[in-house]
């Protein structure tokens, strides 16, 4: 195999990931009833765990991997349970349409 077949891989694999990348952006903007902000985060919470796989140090990585992977889990599930909290406080639309039977 010739020896800069690799890079060829490495580009077409490079665009093919910004690409589609680009397109879910595209969509998550753009389609109405899509949470923009469950995909932005999803999208730096993964950049945040592949960053510490990537470069965490070769004394101690499966500690920093573990921990970057837990503390990106611990956030998510923290802002998860705000936002949980703060729409229950929120009245449900159906809720607001005064029905036939109470009447």
């Amino acid at each position: 195999m010739p020896p800069w077949l690799g890079w060829v891989a490495v580009v077409l694999l490079s665009i093919s990931f910004t690409t589609l990348l680009a397109i879910n952006l595209v969509i998550t903007f753009t389609v109405p009833m899509i949470s923009w902000q469950g995909h932005v985060g999803g999208l730096v919470g993964g950049a945040l765990v592949a960053a510490g796989f990537v470069y965490a140090p070769r004394k101690g990585r499966n500690v920093v991997q573990f921990a970057v992977a837990g503390l990106v889990l611990a956030v998510a599930l923290g802002l998860t349970t705000i936002r949980a909290h703060d729409l229950g406080q929120e009245p449900y639309p159906g809720d607001l349409v005064p029905s036939a039977q109470s009447q």
